[in-house]
């Protein structure tokens, strides 16, 4: 509140407002001066009878308006299975308002982050709730990924409703360490490879264990996790010893995690299900073609090449292109789409 009236400009980083007063909004949509309010955006649907933007001067007009577009969603002669989630967001702030008055700044804070596009290497500043405790969402019970309803008529009231697919991974992370290539056998480490000798004509050193220990990300679901692969000769056995001290007291094995073993083959992609009839064996049945999208998208944004040239086409080192004063951009980002593909 900034002198009886809702201000938008207080809930922005200090560090990002112009020296004037004025700030680079990360909506449109929000007012720059005190004194004209908040302008919130009201509404999903783009139903010309009611405009997406609404300002409001008090807090007690923001109460009103939310009251009585709640009970028009819900209760009235056009009601809807859901809210409309903007004004759920702004029904369940007031509701916030109500309940903590005065100590809410303390239960509710946003956090300002910048964040950079990899490909055009534009900036953005984004909110982001510091404690997620105090999110909501209108169907947070529905059940998670990787699990359906019990009741085959639907309508999951708690947790224990939800049980598993059976046919999909969300999560696959591998027994095998990353650190384990730094371990070493009889002088060599464990993702040594044999390699050609072009002065001896000759191939030295030894085919150690690990394979691509660093590779495959997209098949964990995590950019953090990657998915190896274990090399062993004929008559060779590998021993794994798995410390699960630390997982939830509440996991259960083959209903919340399964250990697999894959031989002479990846897994498919989390989320996807492998169907084995066919040869070679392939993936099928994966995620909806939006999620499909968002996974390309976030595939192409992690595997991009740098180049970089002057003014006059010769290609530069990247590391010292830019870095001059007034120096020209002069490294181009294109994304690998094979490995994407």
């Amino acid at each position: 509140m900034f002198e009886g009236t809702l201000d938008s400009d207080a809930f922005l980083p200090k560090w990002s407002r112009f020296a004037t007063g004025g700030s680079p909004l990360p909506y449109p949509a929000m007012t720059r001066a005190p004194h004209e309010g908040l302008s919130l955006r009201v509404t999903w649907d783009p139903d010309p009878r009611k405009p997406f933007v609404r300002t409001f001067a008090t807090y007690q007009e923001v109460r009103d308006f939310v009251e009585f577009e709640t009970a028009d969603q819900l209760l009235g002669p056009d009601r809807r299975p859901f809210m409309d989630p903007y004004m759920y967001d702004l029904h369940r702030a007031v509701r916030l308002v109500e309940e903590y008055g005065d100590e809410l700044p303390g239960l509710v804070d946003v956090e300002w982050e910048r964040e950079t596009d990899p490909l055009t290497l534009e900036e953005h500043i984004k909110p982001f709730p510091k404690r997620m405790d105090t999110c909501d969402c209108e169907r947070l019970l529905a059940c998670p990924n990787g699990t359906k309803v019990r009741n085959a008529n639907g309508g999951a009231t708690e947790l224990f409703d939800c049980v598993k697919t059976g046919s999909e991974v969300v999560r696959r992370a591998n027994v095998i360490p990353q650190s384990a290539a730094k371990y070493t056998w009889w002088g060599e480490r464990f993702d040594a490879r044999r390699e050609w000798n072009k002065e001896t004509k000759m191939m030295e050193g030894s085919d150690m264990f690990l394979r691509n220990h660093s590779d495959f990300s997209e098949l964990s679901g995590d950019d953090d996790m990657t998915v190896g692969t274990l090399f062993l000769r004929t008559f060779e056995t590998a021993v794994l010893t798995v410390d699960l001290r630390r997982l939830a007291v509440n996991l259960t094995y083959d209903d919340h995690y399964r250990i697999a073993v894959y031989v002479d083959c990846k897994p498919c992609p989390v989320q996807y299900a492998c169907d084995y009839e066919q040869e070679p064996p392939t993936c099928t049945n994966g995620p909806s073609v939006a999620l499909q999208q968002i996974n390309m998208e976030r595939c192409l944004a992690k595997h991009v090449n740098r180049v970089c040239a002057n003014a006059t086409g010769a290609v530069m080192d990247c590391d010292r292109c830019g870095h001059r004063p007034n120096a020209p951009r002069c490294c181009l980002l294109y994304p690998q789409a094979c490995v994407c593909a």
